[in-house]
């Protein structure tokens, strides 16, 4: 009896360090970089959705989780702010603005286990407008790059941008991905 007691915890333990070392492994395997597309056709105007994009002090309006947007100086000519979700402070940079075509903005924190750059681009339609978001990203850890491929999408956080702009826009229109 007693040593079922200690034989179940130690079976438990030893089927959790294969999963995680496995995990661990095919995730080291997986590129350290990626890039994910998500397109999304609004029935707006370009210029609306253009001006709703870059009003970034009102993101906490349309964008779930993010609680605060502080703006925090301008660098070479590039706004850079920081956005409050869910406890955690995102640092981010504007690097690029073509109006109303492009943007690109960038993680502005090194320490963190991911980064990368956001790049968006506007086109007006006969109906509206179409966003492409394109993410090149890449994540340090090779558990957190399995999480991403296998269980989040590498477009996760892309998707729920374009699917939270859309809404903000009056549309449920799912964003496609490539």
């Amino acid at each position: 009896m007693f040593s079922l007691l200690i034989l179940i915890p130690l079976v438990c333990l030893g089927v959790l360090a294969i999963v995680i070392g496995t995990v661990a492994v095919i995730g080291a395997r997986l590129p350290r970089d990626h890039v994910a597309t998500v397109t999304l056709q609004i029935p707006q105007p370009l210029q609306v959705v253009w001006d709703t994009v870059m009003d970034i002090e009102r993101l906490p309006e349309w964008r779930r989780g993010v609680s605060v947007v502080r703006l925090e100086r301008m660098s070479s000519g590039h706004r850079v702010w920081v956005e409050q979700i869910g406890g955690q402070e995102l640092r981010l940079e504007e690097t690029e603005v073509r109006e109303p075509v492009c943007i690109v903005r960038r993680i502005a924190d090194d320490s963190l286990p991911f980064g990368g750059t956001w790049t968006f681009a506007f086109r007006s339609t006969g109906s509206g407008c179409e966003v492409v978001l394109t993410e090149h990203g890449f994540v340090k850890n090779a558990i957190f790059r399995f999480v991403g491929r296998y269980v989040l999408r590498n477009d996760a956080s892309a998707r729920a941008y374009l699917s939270e702009l859309a809404i903000r826009h009056g549309t449920t229109l799912p964003p496609r991905g490539t």
